[in-house]
């Protein structure tokens, strides 16, 4: 995290916020795991990519995190063939996080809509601060692990869902975009 050194555990998998990972912890993950494995390659595949791309962003440069940071974020929430960026991924990070909490979403909207503003000038050749960019991902790295934590740990519906090639995840993105941020 980028709180700690790079070779330190990632928070996502401890129950706190201490590093410790405790065994009913890992054993959560094995199960995921699991999970993960019975699906088939097509299907694993988003998952898997959000988790390794995540993994980077965990021991990146600090100008590298934010990059690998939306990445992630891309492979869970954007579909094949999408054209477009900002608006529609932070719709639907926000709404995957709060969905029914309209004042949340909008905060977490704008959050994720900053950051990836930052991200696009980096990326396309401008130059942001790396105190800036530090100060992002200490605030945005607990809600991309709590997204993760979410896959692994929460209803099994929703790793189904955000590894189906089916057109519910789809439906799932027209409804997150369709939803009010205020």
């Amino acid at each position: 995290m980028t709180q700690y050194g790079s070779d330190d555990i990632p928070l996502f998998l401890a129950g706190t916020n201490e590093v410790t990972i405790l065994e009913e912890d890992l054993n959560t993950v094995k199960r995921s795991m699991s999970r993960i494995a019975r699906l088939r390659i097509e299907q694993a595949h988003r998952i898997n990519n959000f988790y390794g791309y995540l993994d980077y962003c965990v021991r990146g440069p600090i100008n590298h995190r934010i990059i690998w940071m939306f990445i992630a974020l891309e492979s869970l929430f954007h579909l094949q063939g999408e054209r477009g960026y900002g608006r529609q991924l932070c719709k639907r990070i926000a709404y995957f996080l709060e969905p029914t909490d309209t004042r949340a979403r909008k905060t977490v909207y704008d959050r994720f809509y900053d950051a990836a503003d930052k991200r696009g000038r980096l990326v396309h050749g401008g130059t942001v601060d790396n105190d800036d960019i530090k100060n992002i991902l200490i605030d945005l790295e607990p809600l991309v692990w709590r997204i993760g934590r979410v896959l692994l740990t929460g209803d099994k519906k929703w790793m189904k869902l955000f590894s189906s090639l089916d057109p519910k995840l789809a439906r799932y993105f027209r409804i997150a975009e369709s939803q009010p941020l205020s």
